[in-house]
């Protein structure tokens, strides 16, 4: 009886202690939310949160960052903000009320549960703080007595461009001063920038490619003028319709729906399963992707993590990944372009998924067939024998 008491004894700590260290992942500063106190508490002080499951790699590597930023903020006696999160595994209905697809994800909330912001930028403390003091910079305006003044219509993009459009819905005509067409195109895109002057959601905007033709070059402008829209950085869509106003203007609404419509595609979507380090998939990042792709072939996927057609793709590529995990001539890899922009920008990577096989450092090939198995395998093997008999 003595010896039942004390197994019983000894299992509630242990599950005791489980729950802790559960809880503790993501630190002691990080604050827990649960269905009960959220709404109350995002609607009564700004937070960023953090969506996340136990289960989850990314989550998990994310923890000692999120915590870090909590040190940061949530001793402050006067924080802008609070730093929070919520396990999906336990919080369901809240999750699914927030449309939470996939983890991490992470909020910044402002006003109410339905009053936020998700954030898509690089996962890096400095980042989080970058971002934080734009929204308390931006806060602060909001709260000043004076009346709000409209934002300047045409926004003018200098050197900074891609620092500028990181954050929302911008249209940007890439033009040149001497160009006839952007001459004529000039009072239509002024217009156009007034009709948008007081909408928050948008931003029309402009460069001058002879002054600043480093950062055009970037974005691949061949001629003038070039229109591209751009949502949080990422280049949607090269705008070639018609240049009148009534055209364009439609064109800018019709945008501005997309990343309503990408939300519901991704509530839609089943995620797959994060992949984990011991996977046989190679991430590659700044600090390793010159040395890999150096001296082998290397068959890279360069994806986003909000992308449909990348999250259908993962499984297919990891099971890739697997098979030839057992050879030294080749590897099979992948490049986040949320994270590593400039390694996406140098290969000239226009939409995602993009399949690249590269040899000793030169691009080969892109892969545009079919994305099941086989015909992934049988483009590699392609490569690998047509090595094999020079």
């Amino acid at each position: 009886m003595a010896a039942s008491s004390v197994y019983v004894l000894l299992l509630s700590l242990f599950s005791c202690i489980a729950l802790y260290l559960a809880d503790g992942e993501h630190g002691d500063q990080v604050k827990s939310l649960k269905a009960d106190t959220f709404e109350e508490a995002v609607s009564s002080k700004r937070y960023f949160i953090m969506f996340y499951a136990p289960w989850c790699g990314h989550c998990k590597r994310l923890g000692p960052t999120w915590n870090e930023l909590a040190e940061l903020y949530n001793d402050l006696q006067d924080s802008p903000v609070v730093i929070a999160k919520v396990d999906c595994t336990e919080e369901t209905p809240l999750c699914a009320q927030q449309d939470i697809t996939g983890y991490p994800t992470l909020k910044y909330f402002y006003d109410s549960p339905t009053d936020y912001i998700r954030y898509k930028g690089n996962r890096d403390l400095s980042s989080f703080k970058s971002f934080l003091e734009d929204q308390h910079r931006a806060n602060e305006e909001e709260d000043d007595p004076q009346p709000p003044e409209p934002k300047k219509h045409l926004q003018i993009l200098e050197k900074d461009m891609d620092e500028v459009i990181k954050y929302g819905h911008y249209f940007v005509k890439f033009y040149a001063p001497w160009c006839g067409h952007c001459q004529k195109l000039a009072p239509v895109w002024d217009d156009l920038a007034r009709t948008f002057e007081f909408n928050p959601d948008v931003n029309i905007a402009k460069i001058d490619c002879q002054e600043y033709g480093t950062v055009c070059g970037m974005h691949g402008i061949t001629g003038y003028p070039t229109l591209i829209y751009y949502i949080d950085g990422q280049k949607v869509e090269t705008y070639n319709g018609g240049r009148t106003h009534e055209e364009l203007k439609e064109f800018v609404s019709r945008m501005m729906s997309v990343k309503d419509d990408e939300d519901k595609e991704r509530t839609d979507e089943k995620i797959p399963e994060e992949i984990e380090p011991e996977s046989e998939m190679i991430e590659l990042s700044d600090a390793t992707y010159d040395e890999v792709i150096a001296e082998k072939t290397v068959f890279v996927k360069f994806y986003a993590p909000w992308c449909g057609h990348c999250k259908r793709l993962a499984p297919t590529w990891l099971e890739l990944a697997q098979i030839y995990s057992g050879r030294d001539d080749v590897i099979i890899a992948d490049v986040d372009c949320t994270r590593y922009s400039d390694i996406c920008k140098n290969n000239q990577i226009r939409g995602y998924p993009t399949l690249i096989l590269l040899r000793n450092g030169v691009r080969v090939q892109e892969y545009s067939g079919s994305r099941t198995l086989d015909s992934l395998q049988s483009f590699v093997d392609s490569h690998l024998h047509d090595r094999d008999e020079l």
